[in-house]
């Protein structure tokens, strides 16, 4: 038996209680039994809660995953972690990209070059209109008067091309490179400026208001003529 006292001390009685001690360890049983299976469901729904969890969160990089590896058949196997993979994934699809806007941008200056080159020789499309050729092209004349100015290498220092490119052809491909680069700088604060390569020339077509081209496109041309001449020793022909 198990035996609990209690004194009460303002009516001066004892309290004795005896209980079968199968009858309490019973009810100790209960209490453990409930403990035991509150902590089993507590468990269950613990790991359902996790596997769901880890599901929904993992299920965005599984499909990440699955379109990067059919689109760029790039293997898993050789990767110890798929977050790995998909950095490297998506760093080779950004380089792509750059590739191809690189590309692009070079392919539309070529096709705007071109058009420009028609259009100083004066060899138009009847069939587009210059608005929407100009428009296509992206290029957006602000004013009505243009000046065309040739540009022509006379002769140069070869002395200072040699160190920086192997043959002629890199010369030719290098100077034409800074022809375009000092005018379009110096030219562009007088005006609209467009530099394109005809033949063996350099052409510069400026667009802008008709007193600022005639009083400043002349000291623009002087400025990056004295310029290439002290820089790198070319002697231009306006």
């Amino acid at each position: 038996y198990l035996l609990v006292h209690q004194h009460d001390r303002a009516a001066r009685w004892h309290y004795v209680s005896l209980i079968p001690e199968s009858v309490f360890w019973q009810k100790a049983s209960y209490i453990r039994s409930d403990a035991l299976v509150s902590l089993v469901l507590c468990l269950l729904l613990g790991c359902l809660l996790s596997v769901w969890l880890i599901r929904r969160h993992y299920n965005p990089v599984r499909l990440l995953i699955s379109f990067f590896r059919d689109k760029e058949a790039l293997p898993l196997s050789g990767q110890t972690n798929e977050y790995q993979y998909l950095e490297q994934a998506i760093g080779d699809e950004m380089r792509k990209s750059a590739t191809l806007h690189e590309q692009l941008a070079k392919q539309e200056n070529a096709l705007r070059d071109y058009y420009l080159t028609c259009l100083v020789k004066g060899n138009f499309q009847d069939n587009i209109a210059p608005e929407d050729a100009l428009a296509a092209h992206q290029i957006r004349m602000e004013y009505d008067t243009f000046t065309v100015a040739i540009l022509y290498v006379l002769d140069y220092d070869s002395s200072v091309f040699n160190r920086a490119v192997d043959d002629q052809t890199d010369e030719a491909g290098l100077i034409r490179f800074i022809l375009h680069n000092v005018f379009s700088e110096i030219l562009s604060r007088k005006g609209q400026a467009f530099l394109i390569d005809v033949d063996d020339t350099v052409i510069a077509l400026v667009n802008g208001d008709k007193d600022d081209l005639s009083a400043n496109i002349g000291s623009g041309l002087t400025e990056g003529e004295n310029f290439l001449r002290s820089h790198y020793g070319l002697r231009l022909i306006l």
